[in-house]
């Protein structure tokens, strides 16, 4: 699986468009827990599944607000500043 990465930043947010595969939506509130991977990632990838709770909890602690969502061409992760 290939696909691509851009970086939106703007005076309260930060977006990050990644051009790669759909979360099933019955899944993408858990992305943000420990240990949680894709199915892909859970076949194909060595990662841990730490990546993303370890970013909520940084931004939980900087009081910022966070979402996932698919997009028309893959998945966006906004992180708003407070």
């Amino acid at each position: 699986m290939e696909g691509n990465i851009s970086i939106r930043i703007s005076d309260d947010m930060l977006e990050v468009y990644n051009s790669g595969s759909h979360i099933p939506e019955d899944k993408i509130e858990r992305i943000w827990l420990p240990f949680e991977k894709g199915d892909t990632a859970r076949n194909y990838s060595t990662g841990t599944g730490l990546g993303l709770a370890i970013v909520r909890t940084i931004l939980e602690m900087h009081g910022f607000t966070y979402e996932a969502e698919n997009s028309e061409k893959g998945v966006v992760f906004r992180f708003k500043f407070q």
